[in-house]
């Protein structure tokens, strides 16, 4: 189920039907939004020659379109921990070998690389050599939530597509039929305003109550004990791209409380100061030279100050 991003939709439409097809392509914009999708409905799309498939905006995924392969890092779950892997040279270099060869049906051969900023140094260099002396046939479409870590020398030879979060009124609605009342509300909060989110709690159950579980650590570190604190960061600190995810969520729901008690001057000024540390903390979080127990300790231990 694809929803929201209609102008970046419209947008992709318009440059099939007017034939200014660019052969290579960012979309850039915060997880779970639906840019893959997108860029596997776009890509359909292109190789069969349907701007249908855009109007529907759904493809069947099992039936697997010689014309388009995905490449993506390779996730790996060890004792409860996920650790996702960089896309190496080596893969990008077969893939750009399938790029080449000429299209089994239709005038395009496409390769998409989702989460892009995970690709090495020497896989982007060899992704840019491509870039510099396309194919003609040949289109790489490049999804990422960190484009940053993107070369400039490639996002320069690529035209970018941004994409937001999306209206959690737009969720909703999109999800309507598939929730009963009573969860549709929360699950739209806890979505983010990223329809993938919603799908999570939709598929697996224990989804939502993780997100239940998150709030409960945020009120509760207020009156917690200080060796619960830092017992809370040591496991926290265990799985990094967990920490991160849960602190991104409290600064959501910091926000949700912000706009619905706007009114309530002080505990607002005070909800921006504990989303400002938390950020703080976020912008240090995998980076080697911190040491990510010692920082989530100062952050419980003074989060509420």
């Amino acid at each position: 189920m694809f929803i929201g991003h209609k102008k970046q939709v419209n947008f992709l439409k318009d440059l099939i039907r007017v034939g200014k097809v660019s052969q290579s392509y960012i979309f850039s914009g915060p997880e779970n939004v639906g840019k893959l999708y997108l860029a596997k409905i776009f890509s359909e799309a292109l190789t069969k020659n349907d701007l249908v498939i855009l109007d529907n905006l759904a493809i069947n995924e099992e039936n697997k379109n010689q014309n388009i392969e995905i490449v993506a890092p390779e996730v790996i779950v060890k004792k409860g921990i996920t650790k996702t892997r960089e896309i190496d040279v080596e893969k990008v270099r077969d893939s750009l070998k399938n790029l080449a060869l000429f299209p089994d049906k239709g005038k395009y051969r496409i390769l998409i690389i989702n989460d892009a900023h995970r690709l090495t140094t020497t896989a982007q260099n060899a992704l840019l050599k491509n870039l510099e002396e396309p194919n003609s046939s040949s289109i790489i479409i490049l999804v990422t939530h960190q484009d940053g870590k993107i070369l400039k020398t490639i996002k320069s030879r690529c035209q970018k597509i941004n994409f937001n979060l999306v209206a959690l009124e737009e969720i909703k609605n999109g999800f309507r039929e598939k929730l009963s009342a009573d969860l549709l509300e929360k699950a739209t909060i806890f979505s983010m305003g990223k329809p993938g989110e919603f799908q999570k709690m939709i598929d697996n159950k224990d989804w939502m109550e993780k997100k239940e579980n998150s709030i409960s650590d945020l009120n509760n570190l207020r009156e917690m004990p200080v060796f619960k604190k830092f017992e809370l960061a040591q496991e926290y600190s265990k799985n990094i791209m967990e920490a991160r995810k849960n602190l991104e969520f409290w600064v959501w729901m910091l926000r949700i409380y912000i706009f619905r008690n706007l009114n309530d001057t002080r505990n607002v000024e005070k909800r921006y100061q504990m989303i400002n540390k938390i950020n703080e903390v976020l912008s240090k979080i995998g980076n080697p030279s911190f040491n990510v127990r010692l920082i989530l300790e100062n952050l419980f231990l003074n989060l509420y100050d």
